[in-house]
């Protein structure tokens, strides 16, 4: 790790100061090890502005005051970023929907997303470059484009707005295939048993507007007894003993149950089949 320097920059005729170190970092925390091909491993680098001369001296003068705090999130979104790496799902992700080896991937644009949307002040995705600098996955992802443009054109590889709307039904064969990976890599380091699998559906009344292009929102049977919004349905499968998801779908709002059955039952049969090759029969109750 660098040790730092203090560098200076003139603007017209006043001097101004900085402080910078660069270190590395390893792209798999888990790599151990400090050799050559011990790990990838990136260069980060921090700079912090100091001010001018003279209030660099005022502050040595008066080093009793505290003139800044800086207040960021970490121990949440660092925990979600380690258990993200231990379970390699940015790989997963990045394998699924591939992208040109430029600023951040698409599995890191998904998970810094997803962590945003769980932290205790949940950004928008305009304010979600504002919500990183508060945090401290700023230092362990790197540089790259946080902007909310950015966001949309990485998600747009995964399910286009055009492909959306082309379609009469949601087609999530990619998130289908990062979902099964993910469970094959948690079966493979937690030995997940999946014996009892618990199916329901439910549904989310939105606010868009009825003359609003869009095929997922429809009018149907509320369960919350919104009948008069456009909604969207969702149907989820959990784990008895953990209550972790193992399956779930996107469904048109104007679908009911017992049409999205037979369909959402064969998935999940399928997705149990995939997982658990040495078993023979499955009990539907």
């Amino acid at each position: 790790m660098s040790e730092g320097c203090i560098s200076k920059f003139k603007r017209g005729n006043k001097t101004y100061y900085y402080y910078s170190r660069s270190y590395r970092v390893k792209v798999d925390p888990n790599a151990e090890g400090k050799t050559k091909c011990s790990g990838k491993s990136k260069v980060l680098t921090e700079r912090y502005y100091l001010g001018q001369a003279s209030d660099i001296l005022n502050r040595f003068k008066d080093n009793s005051k505290v003139s800044q705090i800086e207040k960021r999130e970490f121990g949440l979104p660092l925990a979600l970023w380690n258990i993200a790496n231990e379970i390699d799902l940015i790989d997963i992700i990045d394998r699924t929907i591939p992208k040109r080896n430029q600023g951040l991937s698409i599995g890191e644009y998904i998970v810094i997303n997803a962590i945003s949307r769980v932290s205790p002040t949940p950004p928008s995705k305009s304010d979600i470059e504002n919500w990183i600098k508060k945090s401290c996955l700023l230092k362990v992802t790197g540089k790259g484009s946080l902007s909310s443009q950015s966001f949309w054109n990485n998600f747009e590889k995964v399910m286009s707005e055009a492909e959306i709307k082309s379609q009469e039904e949601l087609d999530s064969v990619k998130i289908e295939k990062i979902e099964e990976a993910i469970w094959e890599k948690l079966i493979e380091k937690y030995g997940f048993l999946l014996d009892v699998v618990l199916y329901d559906t439910t549904n989310f009344a939105t606010f868009i507007d009825k003359f609003t292009d869009s095929t997922l929102p429809g009018y149907g049977r509320d369960k919350h007894g919104m009948n008069n919004k456009r909604q969207v349905g969702l149907s989820l499968a959990v784990l008895n003993n953990t209550q972790i998801p193992l399956f779930h779908e996107l469904y048109q709002g104007s679908i009911n149950d017992v049409t999205l059955f037979p369909s959402a039952i064969n998935k999940l049969v399928s997705r149990i089949s995939n997982l658990t090759k040495d078993v023979s029969k499955i009990i539907l109750v």
